[in-house]
């Protein structure tokens, strides 16, 4: 059973080829809170459940959206969207993923 989910992640290392990465990225996962969650069922009657998180550091206006749909044989597909939109101060991700813990 999982009891925790994917951990947002938006930084790694610098390589020689970036320029402006904006080591702020490597705080904004630090203090992630849980904005909501819901579960429901799709219409092919997989269980669907939707987690809100709220990111924190420069990121606080940021929300990340989680999904995780569960189908028969108890397969889970996890899909993510972030719109970081409203901190433009932050510029391009270095890394958009999510850490297992």
């Amino acid at each position: 059973m999982i009891t925790e989910g994917p951990v947002p992640s938006f930084w790694r290392a610098k390589n020689a080829n970036d320029r402006a990465l904006n080591a702020a990225w490597k705080q904004v996962d630090d203090n992630v809170t849980l904005d909501s969650s819901e579960v429901t069922t799709n219409d092919k009657g997989q269980t669907v459940i939707k987690t809100v998180l709220n990111l924190s550091g420069a990121a606080a206006n940021c929300d990340e959206i989680i999904e995780y749909t569960i189908d028969g044989s108890g397969a889970i597909t996890v899909d993510v969207t972030v719109d970081n939109s409203s901190v433009t101060s932050l510029g391009r991700y270095s890394r958009l993923g999510t850490v297992m813990t």
